[in-house]
C-alpha cells in the first residue's frame, strides 16, 4: 500500500520522539531534502549537517565500533592508518579464524589498495606486477607450445596453464562453433589416418627412432574410402566433445572437407600419392647450448628428403605472411621466431639431426591477397639466422620460466594499440589489461632500462623486449 504525506505525518506525530535522516553526497556535503522529507520537517527545521568525520584527534566524538572506525578510515582517512584499523576491525568482529589472520590480512587488502589507487611510484618486482615466483621444475623439459604461450603473454598461460584457470562457460551459449578447434582436430586425424595407412605403423617415432626406416608413398584415399574415413573421425571428434547425438559429425564433416582437399591438392598432387614419408605424429626434442632442459615438441608428420628428415605441422589458420615475395615472407618468419611467438618448425630442424628441416603447411582454403607459395614456410637446420633467433627466444622464455616472471603483455613495444592475442584471450576476466592506470605503470617500468639483466627484473624487460628493437635495449 501507499502512504501519502499527510497520513505519514499523522504516524509520525503519535511517536515520542523521531529522527529523520537523508543520504549526503560524496565527501560529507549535505544533500538538499526531497518535498517528501520537507513535508515531515517543521519550516523551521535548520539545513541538515553532515555528522562529523573521526579522526585520531577526535576523541571526544566517543566510542566506535572498530569496523566502523576501519570504515571511516577508509573513506576519508589516511592511507597509513587503513591496515590498522582493519586489522582491528576483523581481530573484534570476525570469526576466531579470521582474528588469528586479521594482521595478514589486513595487510594483504591494504596491497590491493596501493596497486589499484598507488601512491608511490612503485620500483621492485612483485606479484602484483606479475612476479609469482618459479614452478616447480619439469626435468623432461618445456613443451615448445608453452614457449610460445609465455612468450605470448606470460599472464595468460599462468593463469592458463599454472593456476588450472579455465574460461567460464555461457549458459546462453548454444552450440560450439565447428570452424575452429574442432575443425582442426577433425583434418589432423584425417591426414593421420591417411599416413598411418601407408606406413603402417602407429604414431609416437622419435626422429631418432625414424632415422633408418623406410620411406614409403602414401596414396589419397578414393572417393568412396575418403568420405567414410571423414565421417568417422568426425563422429569420433563430436562424441568426445558431448555433440556425438547432435548431428554435430555431419557438419564437422562438411566444415573439415575443404581444408582437406587443400591437403590434397597441395600434397598429394594430380596423381594423389605422396612420396617419401616416414611417420606421423612424430615425438622430438630439441637442445639449447645454453639452456637446462631440452623443448619438446609434436610433429604431424615426418618425410624423408634428400638432405634429411623433414617435419611438417599442419596449420588451419592463415598463413604467417601474405606477402607476395619469398624473401620478404622469410623476414616476418623469422620475426616471429625471434618473439618467439612461432618456435614448432624451428624446434624440428633443431631436433631432427643433421640436414633437418621443419616446416609449416597452411591449409586454410581463403587465404585472400597471399600468393599460393604462402603456404609453405621451411626452416633448415643449418640456417644460423633461424637457429640464433631460436635459440635466444628458447633461452630467455626459460629463463622467465625459471623466475617466475608471469606478466601480462598489454601492450607491443614500440605500439600502444591493444594487442591481437588479448582480443581472444580466453582469461581476459583475470586480468588488468584495462586498468589504464595499471597499464601504463607497468610499460613504463618495463621501458626502463636500469637494473642487472641477472635479476628477475632484467630477466622480465628481457621478455617484454623479446624479438623487438626498441632504441634502448634493456
Amino acid at each position: 500500500s501507499r502512504v501519502t504525506s499527510s497520513g505519514l505525518i499523522s504516524i509520525v506525530s503519535s511517536a515520542p520522539r523521531v529522527e529523520i535522516s537523508w543520504h549526503l553526497a560524496a565527501k560529507g556535503s549535505a544533500a538538499s531534502r526531497s518535498p517528501f522529507v520537507a513535508d515531515l520537517l517543521p519550516g523551521n527545521a535548520p539545513d541538515p549537517v553532515a555528522p562529523p568525520v573521526w579522526t585520531t584527534a577526535r576523541a571526544d566524538l566517543g566510542p566506535r565500533p572498530a569496523w566502523e572506525h576501519a570504515v571511516l578510515t577508509a573513506e576519508r582517512g589516511e592511507r597509513g592508518d587503513f591496515e590498522g584499523m582493519l586489522a582491528a576491525a576483523l581481530a573484534d568482529g570476525g570469526s576466531q579464524t579470521m582474528a588469528e589472520r586479521a594482521d595478514e590480512i589486513a595487510r594483504s587488502r591494504a596491497d590491493i589498495l596501493e596497486q589499484i589507487d598507488p601512491e608511490r611510484v612503485l620500483s621492485a618486482a612483485s606479484p602484483w606486477f606479475g612476479f609469482v615466483g618459479p614452478d616447480a621444475p619439469d626435468d623432461r623439459g618445456p613443451t615448445v607450445t608453452h614457449l610460445e604461450a609465455v612468450a605470448q603473454c606470460p599472464w595468460a598461460s599462468f593463469v592458463m596453464r599454472r593456476l588450472g584457470v579455465a574460461p567460464r562457460s555461457d549458459p546462453q551459449l548454444g552450440l560450439p562453433d565447428p570452424r575452429g578447434l574442432l575443425v582442426g582436430q577433425v583434418v589432423h586425424r584425417v591426414l593421420e589416418r591417411v599416413v598411418v595407412d601407408a606406413v603402417g605403423e602407429t604414431a609416437g617415432f622419435a626422429p631418432e627412432e625414424i632415422g633408418e626406416r623406410t620411406a614409403v608413398p602414401a596414396l589419397w584415399p578414393v572417393a568412396p574410402q575418403f568420405e567414410v574415413l571423414l565421417a568417422e573421425v568426425a563422429d569420433e571428434v563430436a562424441t568426445a566433445s558431448g555433440l556425438g547425438t547432435r548431428g554435430m559429425a555431419t557438419l564437422l564433416a562438411a566444415r573439415s572437407r575443404p581444408y582437406l582437399e587443400v591437403a590434397r591438392r597441395v600434397e598429394w598432387g594430380a596423381d594423389d600419392r605422396l612420396e617419401g614419408v616416414v611417420a606421423a605424429e612424430v615425438e622430438g626434442r630439441a637442445s639449447v647450448a645454453a639452456a637446462d632442459r631440452p623443448v619438446r615438441f609434436r610433429a604431424d608428420r615426418a618425410d624423408r628428403g634428400a638432405d634429411g628428415i623433414r617435419l611438417t605441422d599442419y596449420k588451419t589458420g592463415k598463413p604467417a605472411s601474405s606477402a607476395q615475395g619469398a624473401s620478404t615472407r622469410r623476414k616476418h618468419l623469422l620475426a616471429e621466431v625471434g618473439k618467439g611467438r612461432t618456435l614448432q618448425a624451428a624446434a624440428y630442424a633443431a631436433g631432427a639431426g643433421e640436414g633437418a628441416s621443419g616446416r609449416y603447411l597452411w591449409l586454410r582454403p581463403e587465404i585472400g591477397d597471399a600468393p599460393e607459395e604462402a603456404r609453405e614456410a621451411v626452416i633448415a637446420a643449418a640456417d644460423p639466422e633461424f637457429a640464433a633467433a631460436f635459440a635466444e627466444a628458447v633461452m630467455t622464455v626459460e629463463f622467465a620460466l625459471g623466475g617466475g616472471v608471469a606478466f601480462p603483455r598489454v601492450e607491443e613495444v614500440g605500439s600502444d594499440k591493444v594487442p591481437d592475442h588479448c582480443t581472444y584471450c580466453a582469461v581476459a576476466e583475470a586480468c588488468r589489461r584495462d586498468d589504464s592506470g595499471f597499464r601504463r605503470r607497468l610499460v613504463e617500468w618495463m621501458t626502463n632500462a636500469g637494473g642487472s639483466t641477472e635479476t628477475v627484473e632484467g630477466v622480465a624487460r628481457r621478455l617484454w623486449h623479446l624479438g623487438a628493437r626498441p632504441e634502448k635495449s634493456p
